[in-house]
């Protein structure tokens, strides 16, 4: 294995110079036919019979043939379909879903999310789920099963060509490299896929198969060597897939790029050599990867100078090998047509069951294989308990002797006709009249066979791995806990069938996103599926000449795949309606926030109207389209009520601005008032200290009587003692202060 996980080149694939040849070839696939005819011999042959088992045919041919030759009846009561559907219908409710991934730095999440969408679409188009499903179902049958891709023309018109997920009903027309160990089958170096056609019908479909024609009049059956090949009425028409590895070198030059250049193959006696340059290649490679490759713009040139290599010196190399798979549709005399399928693993997918190596055999299984022997013994005492119930209706009648003369014939057919009476003649035993005929009394059912049948029942639950619990019953589950619990179990035993499938999924995913490039490598417009079923259409391989570059190139980049089991897309809807509902019961609001999306979660008629209707009601910052933007009408209804809002503002900005300015207005007439009363209350006590000191020098000039002198020095001092106090005088009146002292009298 290389460092891809493909396989090395074995003794058998390197291509020769003769490797073309159709002879060659033919006899190449004679003996790989048969070395996979005898390798895959025991497991088909199990198979076959696990098959018949399956549809009915449950009683070995030996006892088979014993019971009918004694008349006995060999009842089957089939089970087996039961437990297989359980298995089989739990993947069919989960189906698994591919997720692409960007993985390189030239690949981009709109390019993977375009590529999701093409896989999506291939596999509604090619009708996969049944592709699928058959091959799970036989997977889980008889232990393995095949699906395969194809690739055909899109219209009869057309040349674009696209690819087809086929199933494959009959597994037994399948067979792989016995070489292959990989578990989804993705190191198989070759395969047939072959069909049994009668003479008649070949000659009508292949009129210009004239070597086969001839091979089978002078041979037919009688022909040893194509045994395999040719029967008495039929020929085996087969579909032959080969890898051929070309071995080469990997060289890497400065600049990144890398050129495989292919070993000297001798030509004509000459050595010659075909170097194919390969540009943006996965150096880590064994092959030349012409994903990642830039195509040419359109009349863009080489801007590279004669003699002169753009790329640099080649800084390192290595041994490697080129592969190419290669499709031939044959007999055992001639190739009717063969072409290259361009994809890096040969697109036919195993699905394995339970898988066995046992010192290089391997053997494959199903749920059938195990559970036949418990089905026998079942069928076997069922049968057998019927039998006796239906033998005690045949008891002998006892009847006294004579009773009977002249009623013989009407007597004989009592056990097997219903007569309104019967009649006898009394006789007498001894002197005493004997009783009337009649039968001995009935024992009671046969416990111990059905006992025996309830065992072997048990033991098809026990070797499936599903019990009461998983197939519907009441189990002896005692709470709801349990009974999941028991459910799980059985889900839990059998999980290995389903996780094949996914694993097998994943390997064709890979196969896909390396054919697309390939098969849908021009400019075209691509039909593109989500996973709720809506369709769009995209143009891929585009040329921008303004952009000077491919838009939605799909040919560029590396992308990975993943695979997400789960629930339909149907089913997951269905379990969020029901979710959601619960949550509006007892949250009503979230029927004003978001009830559009809880109505078009439902899946009855007009229910997507009823949810555009309620969208409408919803606020505007919650309105979206279905693309996840805004709907424009909504976009503009929002910016008007912006607009309208900031007019609001705006307004309101105006109204508290002339607010504040009479205020400040205000504000400025009241500090102007009153500073000019300070102004005034100063020039007040500067016109009172003045008077006082009139007053004092009046004072001094006047005589006081010694009887008042005491008075007036006490008038006079304790104002000016009294702690800075002013003596209380009426406020002057502004209108009469001036400037001159008074005038006293005898001054």
């Amino acid at each position: 294995m290389n460092s891809e996980g493909l396989p090395e080149p074995g003794p058998m694939s390197a291509a020769t110079d003769n490797s073309n040849d159709p002879d060659n070839i033919i006899g190449e696939a004679k003996d790989r036919m048969r070395v996979a005819i005898q390798a895959d011999a025991d497991n088909y042959k199990q198979g076959a019979d696990d098959l018949n088992f399956l549809k009915g045919d449950q009683w070995p041919e030996k006892q088979r043939r014993t019971r009918e030759a004694e008349g006995r009846v060999c009842l089957t009561i089939n089970k087996i379909p039961t437990f297989l559907q359980q298995v089989t219908n739990d993947q069919r409710q989960n189906r698994a879903g591919m997720k692409v991934s960007p993985v390189s730095e030239d690949a981009t999440n709109d390019v993977a999310s375009i590529i999701q969408g093409m896989v999506r679409h291939i596999e509604y188009d090619s009708s996969a789920d049944a592709a699928y499903d058959t091959a799970a179902n036989s997977a889980a049958g008889i232990g393995f099963g095949y699906f395969r891709f194809k690739t055909e023309y899109e219209a009869d018109d057309s040349f674009d060509q696209v690819i087809r997920i086929c199933r494959i009903r009959n597994a037994f027309t399948v067979h792989i490299d016995p070489g292959s160990t990989a578990a989804d089958g993705n190191d198989m170096q070759w395969a047939f896929i072959s069909e049994k056609m009668s003479k008649t019908e070949f000659k009508a479909k292949y009129p210009n198969a004239t070597a086969t024609m001839q091979g089978l009049s002078f041979n037919g059956a009688g022909d040893l060597q194509n045994a395999d090949w040719m029967w008495e009425d039929q020929v085996r028409v087969a579909e032959y897939y080969k890898i051929d590895f070309t071995p080469g070198r990997l060289c890497k030059y400065a600049d990144g790029s890398t050129e495989f250049k292919p070993d000297a193959v001798k030509l004509d006696d000459q050595e010659e050599s075909v170097d194919t340059p390969m540009t943006g290649g996965d150096p880590a490679s064994n092959e030349p990867q012409e994903q990642g490759v830039q195509p040419a713009a359109p009349g863009s040139q080489d801007p590279s100078q004669p003699g002169q290599d753009p790329r640099g010196d080649v800084i390192a190399e290595r041994q490697t090998v080129q592969r190419k798979v290669m499709w031939y549709l044959l007999t055992a005399y001639e190739v009717l047509e063969q072409t290259e399928i361009k994809c890096k693993w040969i697109p036919v997918f195993p699905v394995y069951g339970n898988e066995v190596d046992v010192d290089g055999k391997v053997y494959r299984a199903g749920l059938i294989r195990n559970a036949k022997d418990p089905a026998m013994m079942y069928n076997f005492w069922m049968t057998s308990a019927t039998e006796e119930v239906a033998s005690r209706s045949k008891t002998p009648w006892i009847v006294a002797e004579g009773q009977l003369d002249g009623h013989e014939n009407k007597w004989k057919q009592a056990n097997m006709r219903v007569f309104p009476y019967m009649e006898y003649k009394p006789t007498t035993v001894e002197g005493q009249l004997a009783p009337p005929p009649s039968r001995q009394m009935m024992t009671d059912v046969p416990v111990g066979m059905l006992n025996m049948a309830a065992h072997a029942s048990d033991d098809i639950k026990q070797t499936t791995g599903l019990f009461d619990s998983s197939l519907g019953a009441a189990g002896n589950a005692t709470s709801g806990t349990q009974e999941l619990a028991q459910q799980k179990q059985g889900d839990v035993t059998n999980y290995h069938y389903m996780d094949n499938f996914f694993r097998t999924l994943r390997h064709a995913g890979k196969c896909l996103i390396d054919m697309i490039p390939h098969y849908y490598d021009a400019e075209r417009v691509v039909t593109c599926r989500g996973d709720d079923g809506s369709v769009s259409a995209k143009t891929v391989n585009q040329w921008d000449a303004a952009a000077q570059k491919f838009m939605n190139d799909i040919r560029i980049g590396k992308y990975d795949i993943a695979i997400t089991p789960g629930p339909s897309y149907a089913t997951m809807r269905a379990e969020a309606s029901d979710m959601m509902t619960q949550i509006a019961q007892k949250w009503p609001k979230l029927m004003d926030v978001a009830g559009d999306i809880v109505v078009k979660s439902f899946v009855w008629p007009g229910a997507d109207q009823i949810a555009d209707r309620l969208k409408k009601t919803l606020p505007p910052n919650l309105q979206e389209s279905d693309d996840g933007q805004q709907d424009p009408q909504v976009q503009i209804q929002q910016l008007n009520q912006q607009n309208q809002q900031l007019q609001q503002q705006n307004q309101q900005l105006k109204q508290d601005a002339d607010k504040n300015r009479t205020t400040l207005a205000v504000e400025a007439s009241r500090s102007s008032t009153e500073i000019e009363k300070a102004h005034i209350n100063a020039e007040n006590r500067k016109d009172v200290e003045e008077l006082k000191g009139m007053v004092a020098l009046l004072i001094e000039r006047l005589t006081v009587p010694p009887v008042l002198a005491a008075d007036v020095e006490k008038d006079i001092t304790e104002p000016q003692q009294g702690n800075n106090l002013q003596p209380e005088l009426p406020a002057p009146d502004p209108a009469q202060v001036n400037n001159t002292p008074p005038q006293v009298p005898g001054a």
